[in-house]
C-alpha cells in the first residue's frame, strides 16, 4: 500500500478545495440561468431541477396529511 508524501496529500487537498469552489460556482451560475445540474443518485440520473419537483410534490403531499388530522 502507497501513502502520500505530507506534500502530496497537501497538493491533494488543495486542488480538491479548488475543484470543488469551481464546481459549486458553476452550479449557481446554470441555476441562475434556469439550466439544470445532473447528477447520478444510485445509478439514476436526475437534474435539480427534477429533484426540486419531486421535493415540491412531497411536501404538498405531507400538507395534506397534517391537514386530515388537524
Amino acid at each position: 500500500m502507497s501513502r502520500l508524501s505530507a506534500e502530496a496529500y497537501q497538493k491533494f487537498a488543495r486542488y480538491l478545495s479548488i475543484g470543488n469552489a469551481s464546481v459549486k460556482i458553476a452550479q449557481e451560475e446554470n441555476r441562475r440561468l434556469g439550466i439544470p445540474n445532473w447528477y447520478s443518485i444510485n445509478g439514476v440520473i436526475i437534474s435539480d431541477q427534477e429533484l426540486a419537483a419531486l421535493a415540491k410534490k412531497r411536501n404538498s403531499f405531507f400538507v395534506k396529511i397534517i391537514n386530515i388530522f388537524k
